[in-house]
């Protein structure tokens, strides 16, 4: 089997990294191995960042994994499910690591969290209002009256008439 290809990390998905590192996996791997390729990698990010650490090595070169590595990779994805960065997964574990008791730091980063989401919900039932609102008037334009080849009147038109609605 080829090396895995050493490329940046995604920032984002589906980033330009990202796209060109699943293009070079899969010209590497057969499509059976490429989830196999993907666990690799993010093993890999992991031992870079100091999430994991780094690995012994076999006589061969190949890396030998203690078992509670299966562990805290279990935990890693559990807590990014849960909304937790990187990092705050990293400082977690060091706490663990240095024998200290984790769940009040994990509860406030949870408690934080749900903060973050609960603004979200806000933000976003504004944007549908705002969304729902602009269809409305937007449905009652007629194209005849586009004038502006830079601007849509649909967004054009119905921005100006929210404004001072408190919509925004």
């Amino acid at each position: 089997m080829p090396p895995i290809p050493r490329v940046p990390a995604p920032c984002c998905w589906p980033c330009a990294h990202w796209r060109l590192l699943k293009e070079s996996i899969r010209r590497c791997w057969p499509s059976g191995t490429f989830l196999s390729a993907i666990f690799a990698l993010a093993i890999r990010y992991y031992e870079d960042i100091g999430v994991l650490p780094e690995p012994g090595r076999q006589a061969n070169g190949y890396r030998s994994y203690h078992p509670s590595v299966i562990d805290r990779v279990g935990f890693i994805k559990d807590a990014q499910a849960s909304g937790l960065s990187l990092i705050e997964i990293q400082v977690i574990l060091e706490l663990r690591d240095e024998g200290e008791s984790t769940c009040g730091h994990t509860v406030r980063l949870l408690e934080s969290h749900l903060e973050d989401v609960q603004t979200q919900i806000i933000d976003l039932h504004r944007t549908k209002t705002l969304l729902e609102k602009m269809i409305v008037k937007a449905k009652a334009l007629d194209p005849a009256d586009c004038l502006n080849p830079n601007r849509c009147q649909t967004i054009s038109a119905t921005h100006l008439q929210m404004e001072g609605t408190g919509t925004e």
